[in-house]
């Protein structure tokens, strides 16, 4: 009967880690981002944008915007995620070549309707 019990406990344990590696998979081959940050900074390199430093961010309910600058400095990009029930999923974008080094940057959300506007500052 305890052989039994055993037999039971190590297939429930087998069958758990194989649930738990296929939904890693899955996640990971069908982009589901866990983490805003990792989700834009992904969406980033995906449009050749090497991210270097995160400037601002703003949260406005369940979306999420940020402030990117790249490696060389020479350019800024705004990407944001939104929140999908427990993964997160990019939306919007737009990368810049003009920036000044010697001024500072500030990032703002706007919703207007269900519109969502950033404002680089």
């Amino acid at each position: 009967m305890k052989r039994i019990k055993m037999k039971r406990s190590a297939q429930l344990e087998i069958g758990f880690c194989v649930i738990i590696a296929s939904l890693t998979f899955l996640g990971l081959t069908q982009g589901w981002y866990f983490s805003p940050q990792t989700c834009t900074e992904d969406s980033l390199r995906g449009l050749y944008f090497d991210s270097e430093e995160k400037i601002a961010e703003v949260q406005v309910g369940n979306k999420r915007i940020y402030l990117y600058t790249n490696q060389e400095q020479d350019k800024i990009a705004v990407m944001g995620a939104q929140r999908k029930g427990f993964v997160y999923e990019p939306f919007g974008g737009f990368i810049n070549i003009v920036m000044n080094l010697d001024e500072a940057y500030d990032l703002q959300m706007v919703e207007n309707d269900g519109i969502y506007i950033a404002v680089i500052v």
